[in-house]
């Protein structure tokens, strides 16, 4: 499980970022939202990503992000997901958007070069958060820091 952690945790950085943008499968995910440091609550600091919601691309942001904080990932012994041919059926082709051309499609992000800047930026800054988390979890942790 550490090497999931660690390769979950990996995904944050520059070089990995593409891969954290090509997973489109989203893992089923039930969490604490009591976080692993006092006072941290999952749903303010490791909150969804709304301009990702819904779309294929960056389903594995917010469990990347957990793992980066801290929180312990493991596997829920008696939990399960069916996937049958009726609820594929409705979902459609994974290889294709909800519009059926592309997985991009009728993603805004793709309509022209400038909003695939904004995609980046997002992303960018989804992916450097815990990091600040973490460093503000830090300093609040030793209140003498900082004052001399």
């Amino acid at each position: 499980l550490d090497k999931i952690q660690m390769a979950l945790t990996s995904l944050l950085t520059e070089t990995q970022h593409y891969n954290l943008y090509a997973t489109d499968i989203s893992p089923v995910l039930m969490f604490d939202n009591l976080g692993p440091r006092y006072g941290m609550i999952t749903n303010e600091m490791v909150r969804e990503v709304e301009e990702f919601g819904g779309k294929l691309c960056y389903n594995s942001l917010r469990l990347a992000q957990m793992a980066t904080l801290g929180y312990h990932i493991n596997v829920l012994g008696g939990a399960f997901a069916i996937s049958t041919q009726a609820t594929r059926h409705v979902i459609g082709d994974p290889n294709k958007g909800a519009l059926g051309v592309s997985r991009c499609d009728g993603c805004f992000f793709f309509v022209d070069e400038e909003e695939e800047d904004i995609l980046e930026d997002i992303s960018l800054d989804e992916r450097t958060r815990p990091a600040k988390i973490a460093i503000l979890w830090e300093r609040t942790a030793d209140p003498l820091q900082g004052h001399t």
